[in-house]
């Protein structure tokens, strides 16, 4: 094994690489230097290259690392968009079947309001019948809001947020994916 190589090209041969990156790692901070009488030592070349190899592995490294990072964030965001979108949706849903149950109620009432004028009314006057359909119709109306109440609870004061520790990523999908 040579110690020196006397130009550029028996340097890259001897160190097997390409000449052009014998080129370009001359101008790096750090490379060894051509000697006085014009050559290149071989093993501070090599010592050199290992070096920036662990380092360039080093930095390479920290790049994808950096780069996994950034996906899983991005994903999470989506997965939680797409949580967010889903309990909107089911949250809206059961809120109109809430509303249907009510109208439905209030649409009874409504239909039977002329038949239960006409019973109590039997032989009244215009004063009595106002106040007696009036009755009639507040009652339907309240009958809906109770049977709304009673299927949306009220809220009563501010809850305590549920939080819960989780030692490792997989222990924290498994109590969220089930």
């Amino acid at each position: 094994m040579k110690r020196f190589a006397s130009s550029k090209t028996e340097l890259a041969g001897e160190l097997g690489i390409a000449r052009q990156s014998v080129y370009a790692l001359l101008k790096t901070h750090g490379c060894p230097k051509v000697r006085g009488n014009g050559k290149y030592n071989i093993s501070e070349w090599r010592q050199f290259l290992n070096r920036i190899k662990h380092t360039v592995q080093d930095r390479e490294k920290n790049q994808l690392t950096l780069a996994l990072m950034s996906l899983k964030v991005k994903k999470t965001e989506m997965e939680l968009k797409d949580f967010e979108a889903c309990l909107r949706d089911e949250i809206s849903a059961e809120i109109r079947e809430h509303w249907k149950r009510a109208i439905n109620v209030l649409a009874v009432r409504l239909k039977l309001l002329p038949r239960d004028v006409a019973t109590k009314c039997d032989g009244a006057g215009a004063q009595q019948i106002f106040k007696v359909a009036t009755d009639l119709l507040y009652q339907g109306f309240d009958a809906a809001q109770r049977d709304f109440l009673a299927h949306v609870p009220e809220k009563t004061g501010q809850q305590p947020l549920k939080v819960i520790p989780f030692g490792t990523e997989a222990q924290a999908v498994r109590a969220t994916h089930g």
